[in-house]
Formats: structure tokens, C-alpha cells, sequence
């Protein structure tokens, strides 16, 4: 058992919870509520549904890695969400910067966990 990837899971699972109740009531009940076109908002809509569905099937894989750790596709996979989080969390800084959002950084601080938790599933599985 590797409690290190174990306790990746159970931050992990505290991310998801946190995109789908508060990303949901911030981030989707606000997109319903404006005038944005239809398709462009069942796009956003959708892919607000595969990255819960992402972050879910990451919980996942981080929990059979802790709980498998001789399982050399586990821990690959568990690398990979690693790698993942890491690019995501890419992804928010270049947005927050280039965006002009008031606040910066603080505006999408969703990089702050993505960041360190992908990095410290990249070191957990060296």
C-alpha cells in the first residue's frame, strides 16, 4: 500500500467534490443565467461534464495505485494523472495571465491545487 498516493486520492476526491458542487453553482448555474448562445453553451456545458468525469476516473486510478503499488499500469496511469494535473494547472496560469480577469491568478485559483497535487503524484510514483 503507498499511503503517499492514497492520500493524492483523498485530495483528489476533495477537488472533484469541489469542481462539481461549487464549480457547478458558480460556474454553470452563471452560464444558464446569461444570454450565451446556445450551442457555444452546451459545449461549455458538456466539457464541464468530461472533466468531472475526468477528475472522477482520476480519484480512481490514484486510489488502485495506493492501494496496488506492485502494479506497475497502475502506477503509469497514476503518473500520467500527474502529468495531467501538472498541464492543467499550465492551462489556468496562461489563462489567468493572458485573460486581463481582475484579480489575476486569484481570479482561477484552481492551478494552486492542481499544481502541487500533480507534482507531488509525479514524485509519489518515481
Amino acid at each position: 500500500m503507498s499511503l503517499s498516493l492514497l492520500l493524492a486520492s483523498a485530495v483528489a476526491f476533495v477537488v472533484l467534490l469541489a469542481h462539481v458542487f461549487s464549480g457547478g453553482r458558480e460556474c454553470v448555474d452563471a452560464m444558464y443565467a446569461s444570454s450565451f448562445d446556445s450551442y457555444p453553451r452546451e459545449t461549455v456545458y458538456a466539457c464541464w461534464h468530461i472533466v468531472s468525469l475526468h477528475l472522477a476516473l482520476g480519484v480512481i486510478v490514484l486510489l488502485l495505485a495506493g492501494l496496488l503499488p506492485s502494479s506497475a499500469v497502475a502506477w503509469t496511469l497514476a503518473r500520467a494523472v500527474g502529468v495531467l494535473y501538472v498541464l492543467y494547472a499550465l492551462v489556468f496560469l496562461q489563462v489567468a495571465r493572458s485573460s486581463g480577469l481582475p484579480g489575476g491568478l486569484r481570479a482561477l485559483p484552481q492551478w494552486a491545487v492542481l499544481l502541487p497535487l500533480g507534482l507531488y503524484v509525479c514524485w509519489a510514483t518515481l
